[in-house]
């Protein structure tokens, strides 16, 4: 019985310590302290949804985590450094925006590596039927971190919730990523004949 209970006390000690520290993934060596922070973006003044935010640090020693978030419906992305670790380093940042849309068929969602030879046929089919224009729609000063007039400073102790605008909205043709049916025919959809 004394045994029993030395293993029943080890095991919720155990579960304790686990508990306190965390089981989680730890982060990768070297990570910088991170912070909670927030960027919303508008467009001509309304939040601009769907929009990928990137960050590009002005201090070359933070250039190896990278930092950015995806806007909700009020435009708003919530940070996370490498993409699953909540919040960004403190420093200084340009801001990068970029945000596609697309007219023409639908885009055909890659069916992913362990595919079979008939969904990455189908997949090549629709690809090649398809006619698509993509289109950028915020303008090219935004989308470069050589170009882009946006810039934050997050802090250790700040609220670290900022706002940009990155004026009217544009069209610009995507060449490289529109599609415009080149082999003939009529559209094929993925899971079509």
């Amino acid at each position: 019985m004394k045994k029993l209970n030395l293993y029943l006390f080890q095991s919720v000690m155990m579960t304790t310590v686990l508990l306190i520290n965390g089981c989680g993934e730890s982060r990768p060596d070297g990570m910088p302290e991170l912070y909670p922070a927030t960027v919303t973006i508008t467009q001509a003044g309304n939040p601009l949804s769907d929009a990928t935010v990137t960050l590009y640090p002005n201090d070359s020693a933070l250039r190896r985590w990278t930092v950015g978030g995806r806007t909700d419906a009020t435009g708003t992305a919530t940070l996370t450094t490498h993409t699953k670790y909540d919040g960004a380093p403190a420093g200084s940042f340009k801001v990068m925006v970029n945000k596609t849309e697309t007219e023409g068929d639908p885009i055909p969602k890659h069916p992913g590596a362990n595919a079979t030879q008939d969904q990455l046929a189908a997949y090549d089919r629709a690809m090649k039927t398809g006619s698509f224009m993509v289109y950028q729609v915020v303008a090219e000063e935004f989308r470069t971190a050589g170009n882009t007039p946006l810039s934050i400073e997050i802090t250790a102790d700040g609220e670290n919730a900022f706002i940009e605008d990155i004026g009217e909205a544009v069209q610009e043709l995507d060449e490289q990523a529109s599609a415009t049916g080149g082999a003939g025919g009529d559209y094929v959809p993925m899971g079509g004949s």
